[in-house]
């Protein structure tokens, strides 16, 4: 399994399609913790009205299987 550092790297690096910028570049990345077959990515969105917030975790469920 992946460390966390290596988790979080590759989810910082994460394009937003709406904004073409990173989850890193746009802050949105708060915390990641890996824990045997376990991982959790939080993120915290601008905005309570943020368009599809399914589609960002969409993106990172598939970057970190």
């Amino acid at each position: 399994m992946a460390t966390t550092e290596q988790i979080r790297s590759v989810v910082s690096q994460i394009q937003v399609p709406e904004l073409d910028r990173s989850l890193s570049e746009l802050r949105m990345l708060r915390d990641v913790t890996a824990d045997g077959q376990t991982i959790v990515v939080s993120l915290e969105l601008p905005t309570p009205a943020w368009p599809n917030p399914d589609a960002l975790k969409e993106l990172v469920a598939n970057k970190t299987r």
